[in-house]
């Protein structure tokens, strides 16, 4: 599909390939590599492109993915247009399946920039087909009261879909059918993502919603707000971890710390220590300036920024003494405190072998202690969400993979 649109004053040809989710930008300056379009939402004719914001030439023009997008039976429309979503597909009925016949729950989200319904379609309904059982009737729908962009747009669809597999511990495939109507059940549209063919992080899920239960709010909440990569904060169990798999876990892992309430997480003498070492800036910053010592702008940056409770190993000490609170019984069923300081070494080696020592020979052995790492971020994840400690604790009972 041809179109133009607008990059710094001049009118640009561009070129979605629908099949492939490429979005193709013509070559308007030939003396960058890397285009200066920075737009991650793009609208050509009947269609709003979710793109990854950095464009790599090839040939005669940028190539950007289309994350997802969104088709209309019209060209002229908006968010508020398209405000019933339902989203279907074999693994949600499943998800959503329950023996007995159940209303449908309903969430209302409100937030500054946005407010909706979320209502999860229950179903007990199985179909035969040949020697097995299918579990259908299940779905997702989703009605916008409010919305401020095509940004935000987004950001609801995502969380509703990555609220589901954190629930469930069930990795997002994308083989889903997502409907766009009106009020009215008329048919407006629809949103497509690219299907997930390769899938080496294998999760391992109970299947049913019913162990997270109404929590699910709370998590659909807090993801609108903040984007996460939600497969890297599901717990996938596997045998071998690569590289990338384990520095994007490490990422998340540094984004859900930098999210916990530190004076929730310190212990009394911990506090003490941190103020020790303010007191302790303050003298040398009052020293350098008596003296009239001229300092660098990386040495002062440095002094400021010390915290002896923020390097690495402290810092998964930390995440784990916090994860106690609603973790014990999960670390006692895998003998994990007799293990807490191998566990600690263990990933803080992983964790400077790849940023320091970058080269694909790096192997990362114990995968258990990975999947150990990837469980603490999931619950300290589920806890910003504002779930209770005893709540977290029977979801990692019922629904990680037991110990034996």
């Amino acid at each position: 599909m041809f179109d133009k649109i607008e990059i710094d004053g001049k009118k640009v040809d561009v070129y979605f390939d629908i099949e492939n989710f490429k979005l193709k930008i013509d070559r308007y300056d030939w003396t960058k590599i890397v285009s200066t379009f920075d737009e991650k939402i793009v609208k050509i004719k009947n269609f709003v492109l979710f793109i990854q914001n950095i464009g790599v030439h090839n040939n005669y023009s940028y190539e950007y993915d289309v994350l997802f997008y969104i088709h209309c039976d019209y060209d002229d429309f908006n968010p508020l247009d398209l405000n019933k979503i339902i989203i279907s597909s074999e693994e949600i009925s499943y998800l959503l399946y329950s023996e007995k016949r159940q209303t449908k729950r309903k969430y209302l989200i409100n937030k500054d920039n946005c407010e909706f319904n979320v209502s999860l379609n229950r179903s007990n309904k199985i179909q035969k087909w040949y020697y097995n059982e299918i579990k259908t009737g299940g779905s997702v729908t989703i009605e916008i009261i409010k919305c401020k962009d095509w940004d935000t747009y987004g950001k609801i669809i995502n969380s509703i879909i990555d609220s589901i597999s954190i629930s469930t511990l069930t990795r997002r495939t994308n083989d889903f059918e997502i409907l766009i109507c009106r009020h009215d059940g008329h048919f407006k549209g629809n949103i497509k993502f690219p299907k997930i063919i390769s899938n080496d992080r294998k999760s391992y899920s109970l299947g049913n919603i019913d162990i997270i239960g109404n929590e699910i709010k709370k998590i659909i909440s807090k993801l609108v707000d903040t984007p996460i990569v939600s497969q890297f904060i599901i717990p996938c169990y596997s045998n071998y971890h690569n590289q990338l798999e384990f520095y994007k876990l490490y990422a998340c892992f540094e984004y859900e710390y930098k999210k916990i309430e530190k004076d929730k997480m310190y212990s009394k003498e911990q506090k003490q220590l941190i103020r020790k070492n303010e007191l302790m800036k303050e003298n040398i910053k009052n020293i350098l300036n008596n003296s009239k010592v001229e300092v660098t702008e990386h040495y002062k940056n440095s002094l400021n920024n010390y915290n002896p409770m923020e390097g690495h190993k402290q810092k998964l000490r930390n995440a784990i003494d916090y994860s106690k609170r609603f973790m014990n019984e999960r670390f006692l069923d895998m003998n994990f405190y007799n293990r807490e300081k191998e566990f600690i070494n263990y990933i803080y080696k992983i964790r400077t072998k790849i940023i320091h020592e970058p080269n694909d020979n790096i192997e990362i052995e114990n995968s258990n202690f990975v999947d150990i790492f990837n469980e603490i971020i999931y619950a300290i994840f589920l806890k910003r969400c504002g779930i209770s400690n005893k709540k977290i604790e029977k979801i990692c009972k019922e629904i990680l993979i037991p110990y034996v």
